[in-house]
């Protein structure tokens, strides 16, 4: 054990010599890098808050931009902006076009109320994007009038619920229960 000593002694000895203050300055950031761990350590959980929080607000930023195109809680009902925006569109007949794709979709996802049939809706609109010709069409539109896909894929997803809550039995109404 003395001996050990004495060897890792006259390792630091020279090493010192070669090396000087590096080996000093090496040790510092050691150092540094471990104070930067402990740092990153204690901020995680904050950020995981974080992007809870921000999550959160998305999901509010969401409900605020559709506001503009719908009136009431429920049903849900287009206004007069959302009316034009579907009109203007051309959405109804790119939905008619692909309606027993988004009614297979719908009817995956298994909807036992209303209310899923809406919310599955605003979902599987999504799968209009996946054809690039459609998604093109989308994008053309969207531009000339200044909205963006999204606007039109909501709106639409309005009218895909109707039809899809009348091929599923039941009636816009139906959504007051939920």
């Amino acid at each position: 054990m003395e001996k050990k000593n004495w060897i890792q002694t006259i390792g630091d000895f020279i090493s010192t010599l070669l090396l000087g203050n590096t080996k000093v300055e090496i040790g510092e950031m050691a150092t540094d890098i471990d104070n930067i761990k402990d740092d990153i350590n204690k901020i995680q959980p904050d950020l995981q808050d974080v992007r809870e929080k921000v999550s959160g607000m998305a999901t509010q930023v969401d409900k605020l931009w559709q506001k503009v195109f719908v009136t009431g809680a429920s049903p849900l009902v287009l206004s007069e902006k959302g009316e034009k925006l579907f009109n203007e569109s051309g959405i109804k007949n790119i939905i008619d076009s692909q309606k027993e794709m988004l009614f297979t979709a719908i009817k995956e996802k298994d909807p036992k109320n209303a209310y899923d049939v809406q919310e599955f809706s605003k979902q599987v609109i999504e799968l209009l994007k996946d054809n690039s010709e459609i998604l093109g069409q989308l994008k053309d539109t969207a531009y000339k009038l200044g909205v963006g896909v999204e606007e039109i894929l909501f709106v639409g997803s309005m009218y895909l619920r109707d039809i899809a809550l009348k091929e599923r039995g039941f009636k816009p109404e139906d959504l007051d229960n939920h």
